[in-house]
């Protein structure tokens, strides 16, 4: 995208601190054509932590966009070169991004039970200053300061991404919620998840329920196993289940559905998922 022909060799920031002195745009290709490569490979990075790739070029220029209107901003004296003095500038920008144009369903390989007790510390102490909030949050965990602003970020894109669903269900749409059976865990900050670590709960919930509820629960709501998913079937009729589980009359197959949907939550309830 930005690759010249035979630009002068030169250091990276030296382009920008050219650049700021005799205000020549040529200086701003040069440092985009020699930053090109590590360019492609950052945006790959923010591609692959959000499951976004059909939104490389956008994140692309997102970064581009953001190092450009930082340049005023930057000092060279400083030491530091632009592209350290602008990494929280473009990883907020990146976020923001995502956040409002990419419905981000999936967050890449960070610690996940740092993110969960993080968020349930901000939740917690709702009252405080932001600041208050954020030392509280250091001072629990125990965690760099730059760590936990990085899961806080990590958590508001979940807070507010359009769905934490979309984009992992198949093309009729028909992997049933059976967190919907149980109980939401979305209405409050402390239970911002990563969805596809959910259904591993889930599976592996149902696969540790004893058999006789296992087979009932999956056969009364309709589902079948799908590798780490729920897919919609046709439900098994009651008076079937009754006689094929032994269980007796159609209330007692009520009753013993609610009986697996209980040890199912209570299962959840000791992973702290519900």
């Amino acid at each position: 995208m930005y690759k010249m022909k035979k630009p002068p060799k030169m250091p990276l920031n030296d382009c920008i601190i050219q650049y700021k002195q005799t205000v020549d745009e040529r200086f701003l290709q040069y440092f985009l054509h020699f930053y090109e490569p590590t360019l492609n490979k950052r945006t790959e990075s923010f591609c692959e932590q959000y499951g976004q790739f059909h939104h490389f070029l956008d994140i692309k220029q997102t970064i581009v966009t953001t190092l450009l209107t930082q340049i005023d901003r930057y000092d060279p004296s400083v030491g530091a070169s632009l592209l350290t003095f602008t990494q929280k500038h473009v990883d907020a920008a990146v976020h923001d991004y995502i956040r409002l144009n990419s419905g981000v369903t999936c967050a890449g390989e960070y610690d996940y039970d740092n993110l969960r007790n993080i968020m349930a510390i901000m939740g917690e102490i709702s009252e405080v200053t932001p600041a208050e909030r954020l030392q509280a949050a250091i001072d629990k965990t125990g965690l760099p300061e730059k760590d936990v602003r990085q899961h806080i970020q990590h958590g508001d894109l979940f807070r507010y991404s359009e769905s934490l669903t979309r984009g992992n269900r198949d093309d009729d749409g028909d992997y049933l919620q059976l967190i919907e059976l149980i109980g939401s865990i979305y209405d409050s900050p402390e239970y911002i998840v990563i969805e596809k670590f959910l259904y591993e709960a889930l599976v592996a919930a149902v696969d540790k329920l004893p058999y006789k509820e296992k087979r009932l629960l999956l056969s009364y709501y309709g589902l079948e196993r799908i590798e780490n998913r729920f897919k919609e079937t046709e439900p098994t009729p009651k008076l079937v289940l009754a006689a094929r589980l032994h269980i007796g009359k159609i209330q007692a197959v009520d009753d013993n559905a609610r009986r697996a949907i209980a040890l199912l939550r209570t299962a959840l309830e000791k992973q702290g998922w519900v």
